[in-house]
């Protein structure tokens, strides 16, 4: 059986390895959307334009 403390540390480790990358992906999506609301708002002005 693994003492208290030691399971803590494997926890500890297991949250380390998860961590960064739910961080990237956090930022991923934030960023792909944030990207995406630019585009949109960038190709409605230059299309509406040129469709006007």
């Amino acid at each position: 059986m693994l003492s208290l403390r030691e399971k803590k540390k494997i926890e500890k480790k297991k949250f380390k390895k998860i961590h960064p990358s739910l961080v990237q992906l956090w930022i991923y999506f934030n960023g792909s959307a944030f990207f995406e609301i630019i585009n949109n708002r960038l190709s409605n002005e230059y299309f509406g334009f040129y469709t006007r």
